[in-house]
């Protein structure tokens, strides 16, 4: 999907939850990378999202793609798929 979307509209349950262009869709979230010690402080937990177990010290989630974290603060920060961020937007409806 990613080389043949221009737009998107993601409707679930009968309610649109998005309609733009595939970049903003793109950009709503992003996936990022954390180590254990992340997971103890409250400012990343609460607003990381879907957090799985990678690795003994390495996990990933998603943060909002609106928010303003620099590259030193995660292990790593990666644009996600069209699939990951349908997926995240179903999951975190109403949040």
């Amino acid at each position: 999907m990613d080389k043949i979307a221009d737009n998107i509209i993601l409707i679930h349950d009968g309610t649109i939850l998005f309609s733009g262009t595939k970049n903003e869709f793109i950009n709503s979230y992003q996936k990022v990378g954390l180590y254990t010690d992340h997971l103890e402080n409250s400012e990343f937990t609460n607003k990381v999202y879907n957090i799985e177990k990678v690795d003994e010290d390495l996990f990933t989630g998603y943060i909002a793609g609106d928010l303003e974290f620099s590259q030193e603060q995660f292990v790593s920060i990666d644009k996600c798929t069209i699939e990951e961020v349908m997926i995240m937007m179903i999951k975190n409806r109403g949040k």
